[in-house]
């Protein structure tokens, strides 16, 4: 076999690999993602901006409610090939995710940018901290906080947060992150209880 045929088998044996582990990644379709779903041929099954409904379903013409949650756009597409050869011989469906809603986090608080952003997989709380812009200024923050999709809180003070950067953990979909700025000394309440002070002694005097 020559030098050039080997090449070749390498690097096609190498793109093999590279778009079977592309396919492996494939996202999986959440509820409140849109879907548009094509039928090569057969326009009148077309829907576009469709919404993965809470129970993890989408409306479909003729078939009704199908499940599209959890599944990837792949495994949507012979689903429903399978249940549209009822009205089409041989479909030929393509699924598109045509918006990602459920997969942003919150970050807010004490930021620059304070906000939502799009994540497409789990990223650290410094990450979450880099996309709203970083912190105006880390001496005037108390603590760090994260209330996870679950509705679970965890909490760190800054100091500590400094020292290991990792005791929040990562940020997943649905994460909110806060940054608590210390509490600054009221001297508009201080002059309240001040003037209130000075009227009661004018008064018992």
């Amino acid at each position: 076999m020559s030098r050039q045929v080997v090449k070749f088998v390498g690097i096609f044996s190498f793109l093999l690999c590279c778009i079977s582990g592309l396919a492996q990644q494939e996202f999986k379709i959440q509820k409140g993602d849109k879907l548009n779903i094509t039928v090569m041929e057969h326009p009148e099954f077309e829907v576009i901006d469709v919404m993965v409904l809470p129970d993890g379903s989408v409306q479909f013409p003729a078939i009704g409610f199908i499940k599209a949650a959890g599944l990837t756009p792949s495994e949507l597409s012979k689903n429903i090939q399978v249940a549209l050869k009822t009205y089409v011989v041989d479909p030929i469906v393509t699924v598109y995710i045509r918006t990602i809603q459920n997969q942003q986090v919150n970050v807010l608080g004490y930021l620059n940018r304070p906000g939502q952003y799009q994540i497409f997989q789990p990223v650290s709380v410094l990450t979450g901290l880099s996309r709203a812009g970083g912190i105006k200024n880390a001496r005037r923050v108390k603590y760090l906080k994260v209330i996870r999709a679950n509705g679970e809180t965890d909490q760190v003070k800054m100091k500590s947060f400094l020292r290991d950067p990792n005791l929040l953990g990562d940020l997943n979909a649905g994460d909110t992150l806060f940054v608590q700025e210390k509490n600054e000394f009221n001297w508009a309440r201080l002059t309240f209880f001040t003037s209130i002070l000075g009227s009661v002694i004018a008064i018992t005097q």
